[in-house]
């Protein structure tokens, strides 16, 4: 049931993983991970609401219900498994969303802080606090940042990839706004952890190679 879910929320029918899902649900009550989908399909039906061409504009009401229930089902998969950290990253986004700010920096500060997070949960931590930063605090300096340690990391994501196309947006802003010096300094490092990431796949790529001979 729980992959049926999944695929109808793949397929934008998430009314009806939102069924299976609940009939999941009243099954094992105590999942983490059942919680955490349908939140997901929640969190999905908010970024259609806030889709600028989804026809007729939605009621800020609505919006902010919809992100209420978003927070209440990330916080109850946390709650009931804190180390799924997909739900603590979905949990601070949904916080973004409804403009409690203060609670999503804290989550963001204190998945930073856990040094038990795999590099590719840590590369999206990055990301994710990097996209609240620039959209929500209006906080561009700080957003470079998190963009940059993201994109440091030589794990090949759609993460990474956001990061460098972010830190991209933001040179040419910059370029634009008299912040040309700082705009080179961003386009500087994206070539050189290119220039990085293509010699270690060629040092990679050469020791296997010499490693078929042996």
């Amino acid at each position: 049931m729980r992959y049926v879910a999944k695929y109808f929320r793949t397929q934008d029918s998430t009314e009806a993983s939102l069924d299976v899902l609940e009939k999941a649900l009243e099954q094992t009550p105590n999942s983490s991970f059942l919680h955490h989908q349908i939140g997901l399909c929640y969190k999905k039906q908010l970024i259609n609401m806030l889709q600028p061409g989804s026809g007729s504009r939605v009621p800020a009401t609505l919006k902010r219900a919809k992100a209420e229930q978003c927070i209440q089902c990330f916080r109850k998969a946390v709650g009931l498994k804190p180390s799924n950290i997909h739900a603590r990253i979905n949990l601070a986004e949904a916080y973004g969303e409804n403009q409690q700010l203060n609670e999503a920096e804290k989550i963001f500060t204190e998945l930073l802080q856990d040094e038990s997070l795999r590099d590719p949960d840590k590369q999206q931590v990055h990301t994710s606090y990097g996209l609240f930063l620039f959209y929500k605090k209006k906080a561009e300096d700080r957003a470079v940042a998190q963009f940059k340690a993201a994109y440091r990391m030589k794990i090949q994501s759609y993460n990474r990839r956001q990061a460098g196309k972010r830190l991209e947006q933001i040179a040419e802003r910059w370029r634009k706004n008299r912040r040309a010096a700082e705009a080179s300094q961003i386009l500087a490092f994206l070539r050189a952890e290119d220039k990085n990431s293509a010699e270690t796949e060629d040092l990679s790529a050469a020791f296997e190679r010499g490693m078929k001979f042996k």
